[in-house]
């Protein structure tokens, strides 16, 4: 169940289907949750690139599309995440 707005829930509360409010109350919460993580995530390492390697708003801007774009690809499904682990491990020789 998608994002419920205020007058889809009333109208679910009203037909007694109080199961399908919470479940996607729940789904919002949890979305809402991932995004905040990403996002977090995201400044982390937009972070460490500026302060440790001297990234400037060009390059890391640049490598923010490259994420993004990743995680397009990894919805699409042309990409997993076992592939880029495997890829890091053996071309440079890092280990998840």
């Amino acid at each position: 169940m998608g994002v419920l707005n205020r007058k889809d829930r009333r109208a679910l509360l009203k037909k007694g289907n109080i199961e399908n409010v919470v479940a996607g109350a729940i789904n919002q919460t949890h979305s809402k949750i991932r995004l905040d993580t990403i996002n977090d995530l995201m400044a982390m390492a937009l972070m460490a690139l500026n302060s440790e390697f001297g990234f400037g708003e060009k390059r890391l801007k640049k490598f923010h599309q490259k994420i993004a774009s990743l995680g397009e690809d990894l919805i699409a499904g042309t990409v997993e995440l076992e592939d880029i682990r495997n890829h890091l491990r053996e071309n440079c020789n890092v280990q998840f």
